[in-house]
């Protein structure tokens, strides 16, 4: 597979889990302010919606992750190679811990030491990540500002819900646009011929 259409994948799956999370937080403020939504209220009130919403943003996230290694690895310095490993470490066992702790609910304990360590690692390796894609200048600045308020706001809002959602899920939409915007010139660069 050719990396500008990687970089697109990746780029559509930051798009789906960033939007699944903005709507998530906009679905919460109307119910919050009393718009009736009829079975989506239910499902808020049931609480069922938490966990499928927060893997679908976190598995948008890793392919964004990827796509913006696959896409700045030729720019990065050793900040870049190492924030890039750690950013998706973190968000990988955030995913794990969540799962683990669904399926499994004996390990518990594990579930939750994991969740800690992968999200402290993941917010940090994000908010690194954001200012090495500033320095490098493959995508836009505002693309980095994005990944830098994601990664400094994403666990107060993680632990706070409702219209948190949607600052979670808003600056991936973001960086999945950037990134297929990015994936979409590197298809249009002619091959060079040996």
């Amino acid at each position: 597979m050719r990396s500008s259409s990687l970089i697109r994948l990746g780029s559509l799956a930051a798009i789906v889990g960033g939007v699944a999370s903005t709507m998530l937080g906009l679905l919460c403020v109307l119910q919050t302010g009393g718009v009736a939504l009829g079975s989506i209220e239910n499902a808020l009130l049931k609480g069922n919606y938490e966990n499928p919403v927060l893997t679908t943003l976190l598995v948008g996230v890793l392919a964004g992750i990827a796509a913006m290694h696959v896409l700045q690895r030729q720019h990065y310095s050793l900040p870049g190679a190492l924030v890039s490993p750690v950013a998706f470490v973190g968000v990988a066992m955030t995913v794990g811990a969540n799962l683990l702790g669904e399926l499994v609910p004996t390990m518990a304990q594990l579930a939750i030491i994991l969740l800690i360590v992968g999200v402290l690692a993941a917010f940090i390796g994000v908010a690194g990540l954001g200012i090495v894609t500033m320095n490098t200048r493959v995508l836009p600045r505002w693309c980095g500002v994005a990944l830098v308020i994601f990664g400094f706001l994403g666990l107060p809002a993680m632990l706070s819900g409702g219209i948190a959602w949607a600052l979670l899920g808003l600056p991936w939409v973001l960086v999945g646009y950037a990134l297929f915007q990015a994936g979409a010139r590197l298809s249009e660069r002619p091959s060079r011929v040996r």
